[in-house]
This record gives C-alpha cells, sequence and structure tokens, in this order.
C-alpha cells in the first residue's frame, strides 16, 4: 500500500525516522543494565577526604537526591514509589546548595549523566564539606573526575546519550543504593514484572504498529495541534512532571502538569475559561494508583468536568501488578509518545538550540565552574 493512504506515524518514512531513535527501543535492557552497574557499587565504612574531613557511610537519617532536568526525574519517581514505605525522608534538591539541615548524617546522592551539571556540582561540593555521605551517579564529566579524586563512591554509566532519554540510568541505581543502606525491603520481584511489562509494552508502541493498535502513537494523535495537560494520580504525579518535560523537550511544546488531588483545588476552576481557550488544550489522565476509593472518584468526576471542555481527553491505564511496573509502564507510553509527537510536529527531538545558547551565555556571565573546581582542589 502506498504511504498517501497510511496515517503519517504509518508512513515508512516515519517508521524510519522512528527507529533511527535507538534508546527508546532499548529501554527495558537498559533497565537491566543499570541495575547490573549499581549491583556493582561497593559503599565504604568510613571515607578520608583530609586530615579534618572523615565521611562516615553508616545509615541515613534522610535521603537527599541532587539533580537537575533529566538527571533529576529520577529522584522524583523514587520519592512517589517509596512514599509510603521508605521509613527516612526523601527529597530532590535542584538547587546550588543543599537544604540547611543536611549534615553528617545525610545521604547525598549527587546525580548528573554528563557530569558537567554545575548545580550538581556545587551541591555536590557543598555536601562533601558538611561531611555527607556522598555518592554520584553519572557518565563522567568533572563530577567523574572528582569522585575519582575523592574516592567516593560512584555508579559509572554510559556515555553518549541525552539525560531525558537515559531515565533507566539516572533511576534504577538509586534503588540499588537505597537497598545497599537496607532503607527500602526486597523489591527483586517488583522488579522482575516491571522488566517483563516494559518489554510488552515495547512491542505494542513500535514503529511497525499500526496506530489502530498503538497507544502511543493514538496518545500523539490526540495531542497533535493543541497545547498538552498531563494530570497523575498520587503514584504519578513525578510521571506526570517528566510527560511534560519530555512534551516541551523531545516535542517542542509547552506544556502544563498537575497530580490529583491537587488539581480539584484550582486547576479544575481554570477549565471554565471561555472554550476558545479551553480548547487549545488537551488533557492526559494517568491512571496508576486507583487503590483509594475516594481519588478513584475524584479521577472519574474531574476527568467528566475537564473532558467537557478540553479539545480532546485521553486516559493512559497501567500494565502489571506492583507499583513500580505500573509507573514506568505509563511513562514508557508517554515517553514514546513525545517521539512520535516530535515526528508529526516535523522537529528534531534530540535539538537543544534554546538550553545551548543558555549555558553558553551564562559562562560568559559566571564563573561557577571555576569556583567549584578551586573548591575541590581546597579539600584534597
Amino acid at each position: 500500500m502506498s504511504d498517501v493512504f497510511l496515517h503519517p506515524l504509518d508512513s515508512t518514512k516515519k517508521i524510519k525516522t522512528m527507529n533511527s531513535v535507538k534508546f527508546w527501543r532499548d529501554f527495558p535492557e537498559q533497565c537491566e543494565d543499570a541495575l547490573r552497574r549499581a549491583q556493582k557499587l561497593e559503599i565504604p565504612k568510613k571515607l578520608q577526604i583530609s586530615s579534618k574531613l572523615v565521611l562516615d557511610y553508616g545509615k541515613p537519617s534522610e535521603v537527599l537526591v541532587v539533580g537537575v532536568g533529566g538527571s533529576a526525574i529520577g529522584g522524583d519517581i523514587l520519592k512517589d514509589w517509596t512514599s509510603e514505605t521508605l521509613d527516612v525522608p526523601l527529597e530532590v534538591c535542584r538547587d546550588y546548595h543543599l537544604p540547611h539541615y543536611a549534615g553528617v548524617e545525610s545521604l547525598v546522592i549527587a546525580v548528573s549523566y554528563s557530569g558537567n551539571t554545575e548545580e550538581t556540582l556545587s551541591s555536590f561540593i557543598d555536601a562533601v564539606k558538611r561531611g555527607c555521605k556522598v555518592i554520584a551517579v553519572t557518565s563522567g564529566g568533572v563530577l567523574g573526575k572528582l569522585c575519582n579524586g575523592f574516592k567516593i563512591p560512584m555508579v559509572e554509566l554510559p556515555g553518549g546519550m541525552v539525560p531525558r532519554s537515559a531515565i533507566g540510568y539516572l533511576f534504577f541505581p538509586l534503588v540499588m543504593i537505597l537497598e545497599k543502606f537496607d532503607l527500602i525491603g526486597d523489591v527483586e520481584e517488583d522488579i522482575k514484572e516491571t522488566m517483563m511489562i516494559l518489554r510488552e509494552v515495547r512491542d505494542e508502541i513500535l514503529p511497525e504498529i499500526s496506530i489502530t493498535a498503538n497507544r502511543s502513537k493514538q496518545l500523539a494523535a490526540a495531542l497533535f495541534g493543541s497545547i498538552p495537560v498531563i494530570y497523575g494520580d498520587r503514584y504519578s504525579r513525578a510521571i506526570a512532571y517528566r510527560s511534560r518535560t519530555q512534551m516541551n523537550e523531545n516535542s517542542k511544546l509547552l506544556a502544563i502538569s498537575g497530580f490529583l488531588s491537587e488539581i480539584d483545588h484550582n486547576d479544575v476552576l481554570g477549565w471554565e475559561a471561555p472554550e476558545e481557550y479551553s480548547k487549545q488544550f488537551s488533557v492526559v489522565l494517568l491512571r496508576t494508583g486507583d487503590d483509594m476509593e475516594e481519588l478513584r472518584y475524584r479521577a472519574e468526576i474531574t476527568r467528566d468536568l475537564v473532558a467537557e471542555k478540553a479539545r480532546r481527553l485521553v486516559e493512559v491505564f497501567p500494565k502489571g501488578e506492583s507499583r513500580l511496573t505500573k509507573m514506568l509502564s505509563v511513562m514508557y507510553v508517554v515517553d514514546v509518545a513525545s517521539l512520535y509527537l516530535a515526528i508529526m510536529n516535523e522537529v528534531d527531538p534530540w535539538s537543544m538550540r534554546s538550553i545551548t545558547e543558555l549555558k553558553s551565555r551564562l559562562s560568559k556571565q559566571t564563573k561557577t565552574m571555576d569556583s567549584i573546581k578551586k573548591e575541590a582542589e581546597d579539600l584534597l
């Protein structure tokens, strides 16, 4: 059949374009490789940084995941996943410095895929100076060099990717680190199911699968020509936020995200806007944690109220039984939809023009990296 009779996302040209985006096909294998790498991590009992500074790697009283952008989202997902099982507080810090309370009892996991993110590097040095239990997750860069210099434990990742495409590498090492500190129970069965289901999802969203049976293509088509609004539930708050940023970075679209039940106290009133405005938005409702009766009813009522005003509304349901499996199966569908949407928008999903320009202009105005290197030299 000629391409002219096919949906744009089913055409031969579009399939070839999608096949060139290798990471999304390899996502289940990426997760497994991340676990193997993290399992090799050796955590010392104590680490002598200088004559006056020793890091004690005993059991922590709180966990701080430090990072920004695609390197930080793994911490957000971890927080949602462990919200009802983790016995210590877990926070994600997107800043140049740690919160005031961070100290020797804090486990600080510095996550920077490139290893050159100045906010993360600044917080990393801050953590070392405060005597925190510091661990890094990176593919190298300045962070890798600092870890080697300080002998700080590090999960080393393969290079050559953009952070948002390395989510498996940026999430699963965090799981293993919590396990090594005895902060979570046995998650082997959850992980095993997740890997199996991710393979099933992949087979359902392949470019070769027609839009009539492909959830990611259907989602991209529903969002095309509108502004995406992604709403999560209590277990998919981070997934909703990631979905928004995937639309920003891959599809080159402005997008909005929120979560139940918070949106029932604010966003829902915004949908009372005149239809000339509301019909510019299409809603994606992520359904991963409807085990609470109250939230299940809220999701259904909110869906009905919003559907009347939005251009379109699409619900994305999970696969699997465990919370982790449900979360990542939904994320996978939306991630790939953002790439299909990039194809429909005729944009390069990997273009980083604005971010590159921002970093270039910022480097001319500040000397942050020089300060970080100087502080590191003073500590060694």
